[in-house]
């Protein structure tokens, strides 16, 4: 069974994009319009995230878009174009402030594991863990926790490093900015 394709898999595109970006810039609409460049146009998810954009910019109270956004997409089956409605309304309206912006994410509802973690990372990404006040990562003792075999606990702060050689490793390959190898 295939579970993502054509709009699930460009908000992981979307995503991506977004987090690699963060490295250079924690500008949320810098951010997400990085992240529209990865993905057709005219697909729906794009449709979605511009919206959200739109309302942003009409500076419209964020639970009212959330209202709007939940009627439109109802269906918690296929969350795909809340999911993208609810990340980019909450990286918009956090303003950068990751506290700000996981409690807009956790508001929305919807899929909130995932939409929570994920504007964790893009925040957490661009910023480094001193954004994260205490009262959130003291809970956890530096522990990641995951059910991939052989690799189920984790330091947080190894994994951490561990990224940031790759990151390093594929910036010396493929040379600064966004000049990709092709």
């Amino acid at each position: 069974e295939i579970t993502h394709w054509r709009n699930g898999v460009y908000g992981e595109q979307v995503v991506s994009a977004m987090v690699a970006e963060s490295f250079d810039t924690t500008e949320p609409l810098k951010l997400i319009e990085t992240g529209l460049k990865y993905i057709p146009k005219d697909c729906e998810y794009a449709n979605t995230v511009n919206w959200m954009v739109k309302e942003w910019k009409a500076k419209r109270n964020w639970r009212d878009i959330r209202a709007e956004l939940i009627k439109k997409y109802p269906a918690p089956c296929n969350p795909v174009y809340a999911d993208a409605g609810i990340i980019t309304l909450a990286t918009l309206y956090g303003e950068g402030n990751f506290e700000n912006t996981m409690t807009i994410a956790a508001y929305c509802g919807s899929d909130t594991d995932c939409n929570v973690a994920t504007v964790c990372a893009l925040i957490g990404s661009g910023n480094g863990t001193c954004i994260i006040a205490k009262k959130w990562s003291d809970p956890l003792a530096d522990q990641f926790r995951c059910f991939v075999t052989g690799h189920e606990n984790w330091s947080m702060k190894e994994l951490a490093k561990r990224i940031a050689v790759q990151h390093k490793a594929i910036m010396k390959y493929h040379g600064s900015g966004n000049k990709f190898k092709q």
